[in-house]
């Protein structure tokens, strides 16, 4: 009986020590389904990544534009993630940053991507839109030989769609490749990088990056 009972209490000792039972090296379910905290890309040349308020309470770098004067959309932030609401019955409102004067200088001639992460959740409360929301980019500016008196026009446009499924369409990063014009190809050049709306409901963004690309 003694020789039994302590070659039990062997086997006890044994399983505390190296594990008994499957499983013991598994990781608990739990923490497979924990999402990873989101880590924003490099903002590159990207103004107020973050959409911080200026001291005037203002969001600095970022402006809100919509079709008309009737106030259709509404900006909100929170930890870091823009809001854009439609509210009203203007057809689109676009949130937008704009690159002019010094702010061009460093991008001229350069091959640039904007790219940002959009999550967004649709009504038909309008109705069917004009376009569909989207991520887009477009530069103006004096061609070269063009008379000054003729103003800037537009010198390239390119928007990629975001997806307008009615519900909740999860975040997914967009992209938009593009050139920005040398000075010797064109004067006065502007570029605005834009989230545009145009069905109800909200579109949220985050991580808004603008850095330079490999040439096509």
């Amino acid at each position: 009986m003694a020789f039994l009972k302590n070659l039990g209490l062997l086997c006890v000792l044994a399983c505390s020590m190296v594990g008994c039972e499957k499983g013991v090296d598994e990781k608990p379910k739990s923490e497979s389904n924990i999402a990873k905290p989101y880590v924003a890309p490099d903002s590159g040349y990207i103004k107020n990544p973050l959409f911080v308020a200026s001291d005037s309470g203002e969001m600095a770098d970022w402006k809100l534009f919509q079709h008309a004067s009737n106030t259709s959309y509404r900006v909100s932030v929170d930890d870091s993630v823009l809001a854009l609401t439609r509210v009203g019955v203007e057809p689109w409102g676009k949130i937008s940053q704009r690159y002019r004067k010094k702010d061009i200088e460093p991008l001229l001639g350069k091959t640039l991507e904007f790219s940002v992460d959009v999550k967004a959740e649709y009504t038909e409360e309008y109705g069917e839109p004009m376009e569909p929301p989207s991520v887009a980019v477009k530069i103006r500016g004096l061609r070269k030989g063009t008379p000054a008196m003729m103003g800037s026009s537009n010198l390239f446009f390119k928007s990629e769609p975001i997806v307008e499924t009615s519900g909740l369409a999860q975040w997914h990063r967009y992209h938009v490749k593009f050139n920005v014009p040398e000075p010797k190809e064109a004067q006065v050049v502007e570029v605005e990088i834009s989230v545009v709306m145009t069905m109800g409901g909200t579109l949220w963004m985050r991580g808004p990056a603008l850095v330079e690309s490999p040439a096509e």
